[in-house]
C-alpha cells in the first residue's frame, strides 16, 4: 500500500491490551479498510465498495434493494 493515500487512522486497544491501528487506504477508485498490529503485521484487509448514489430513487436501475431505501413523505 506504499502508493495509497492513508486517511482516518485510529488506534484500537482491545480487552487484552493489544494495540492495533485501523485506517482507510485510497488509490484512485480503490479503497481498503486495513488493520495492523503495532509490529506492522496485517490483521485485516477489506476492499470497500463504492455505491452509485445517483441510482437511488430509480428501482429498475438501482443497485440497492427496496428494503434498503428509506422513503419519507
Amino acid at each position: 500500500f506504499a502508493s495509497y493515500k492513508i486517511n482516518e487512522i485510529e488506534q484500537v486497544i482491545d480487552s487484552k491490551n493489544i494495540v492495533s491501528y485501523e485506517m482507510v487506504a485510497r488509490k484512485g477508485k480503490r479503497e481498503f479498510e486495513l488493520e495492523f498490529l503495532s509490529n506492522g503485521k496485517l490483521l485485516k484487509k477489506e476492499e470497500k465498495k463504492k455505491e452509485n448514489k445517483e441510482a437511488i430513487g430509480f428501482p429498475n436501475l438501482s443497485p440497492f434493494k427496496k428494503e434498503h431505501l428509506i422513503l419519507t413523505t
